[in-house]
């Protein structure tokens, strides 16, 4: 069964998120960590917000884009008619089902009559330009403002993001705060708490949507047979519908699946509370951790699993499997060189995280490479193991060495003050 992007009622039940009036600095820090909200007010002194609410029609709002933005360059996504404007996974495989960038690079001018057309419904295309820096676009950014949460944070880049709406990107979380401020349409954003993870069925670490950790589950359209797990996280599930003028927050780790309704124009930023080159180094220990753990029986990674936990949290515990027996180590002395100086420079990493970034991590351990939830890769040949660890060093090269040239240096941010 495919489902079509519609503004329909949800076919189950989901808590709506809780709504703040212009919070102060201090009122959000007492919340930062307490889910996700819906902030009102924040954008009221936002010039293109005004320019945009002045427009009546949708060629208005385009053309007060294009005379910002006007012959700069851009890339864009065109999502296959088949796919019904879903952003995900092809069925019953872990491949993206459709292609970033795939529209080709291009003036915005260019960009906004195909944009135009499918708005307006004389073509039946969905176009989604992604994630564009706002600091690629200076007349632009002199238009949006910092909003008082915001003030003094530390942020690497402001995105925009502009689609023709009816489209749907799948479950997937972001490492650090995302704040989504609604410039024109509406989005429809389903989310769950970080611990939820080991029921929503997380795609390997190389094949997340953007490279993004992402689910297999279409959460309008769940396959129960197929993810039974997903029943517990679905108790759990928040629900935020986002209206222009309104912001909404979401804490770090928290999975979205987010609808897009409209003509769709949002900035978003993401402020980041740890360095992306520690954060490089994490996920590096982490391939190491899959790698080095793979050839090791499920008891032995227990083994492993209580060490890591015992030096990084504290915790106790007796070495005995499963079954009641001692556990014993019999691989081979190489591969528990390997072991030990993974767990070795990992407990050291963990010591200097946040707590919440500490909490994750050790999940995405358990699920990974201690494998206590089973086996992560099913379908993985150990003779492909190398070409996939390579893809997963990939990833973390982009984080250590790509992200930091794409966001030169941290800018600290002040209320009122245009946002780069």
């Amino acid at each position: 069964m495919s489902i079509e992007v519609s503004e329909a009622a949800l076919p189950f039940d989901a808590a709506p998120v809780s709504r703040l009036h212009k919070p102060s600095l201090a009122e959000f820090r007492k919340i930062e960590n307490d889910g996700p909200f819906i902030f009102t007010g924040c954008m009221d002194d936002w010039p293109l917000r005004s320019a945009l609410q002045r427009a009546t029609h949708t060629k208005d709002k385009v053309d007060q884009l294009t005379k910002l933005i006007g012959p700069k360059k851009i890339s864009y996504t065109v999502v296959p008619s088949e796919n019904k404007g879903h952003l995900g996974y092809a069925k019953d495989t872990i491949e993206s089902n459709f292609k970033f960038d795939s529209g080709g690079k291009v003036t915005f001018e260019q960009f906004a009559e195909r944009l135009t057309r499918a708005v307006m419904g004389s073509s039946s295309e969905t176009v989604y330009m992604q994630s564009h820096p706002l600091r690629l676009f200076p007349e632009l950014s002199h238009q949006v403002k910092v909003m008082q949460p915001l003030d003094g944070a530390k942020v690497y880049a402001s995105n925009i993001w502009i689609g023709s709406g009816n489209h749907i990107v799948n479950l997937h979380f972001d490492y650090y705060q995302n704040f989504i401020c609604m410039l024109e349409g509406k989005k429809r954003v389903l989310m769950l708490p970080p611990h939820c993870l080991p029921d929503i069925y997380p795609v390997p670490p190389d094949k997340g949507i953007g490279g993004a950790p992402s689910s297999l589950v279409r959460l309008l359209d769940v396959d129960f047979q197929m993810f039974p797990k997903m029943k517990n996280a679905m108790k759990e599930l928040r629900v935020a519908v986002l209206e222009p003028g309104e912001v909404l927050y979401m804490p770090p780790f928290w999975w979205h699946h987010v609808e897009s309704f409209g003509l769709n124009i949002m900035v978003n930023t993401w402020k980041y509370d740890l360095d992306v080159k520690f954060h490089a180094l994490i996920l590096e220990l982490l391939i190491d951790s899959i790698r080095a753990l793979s050839d090791l029986s499920p008891s032995e990674r227990l083994i492993y699993r209580s060490i890591l936990r015992n030096l990084a949290f504290g915790e106790g515990g007796e070495n005995t499997g499963t079954s009641g027996g001692p556990r014993r180590i019999t691989s081979s002395q190489r591969q528990l060189s390997k072991v030990v100086d993974c767990i070795s420079r990992t407990v050291i990493a963990f010591q200097q995280l946040p707590d919440n970034w500490r909490t994750m991590f050790s999940l995405l351990y358990d699920y990974y490479a201690f494998q206590i939830y089973g086996d992560p890769f099913p379908t993985l040949q150990w003779k492909e193991q190398e070409a996939f660890v390579r893809r997963l060093r990939k990833i973390a090269f982009l984080y250590k060495w790509f992200f930091p040239l794409r966001r030169p240096s941290a800018i600290s941010l002040r209320a009122g003050e245009r946002l780069l």
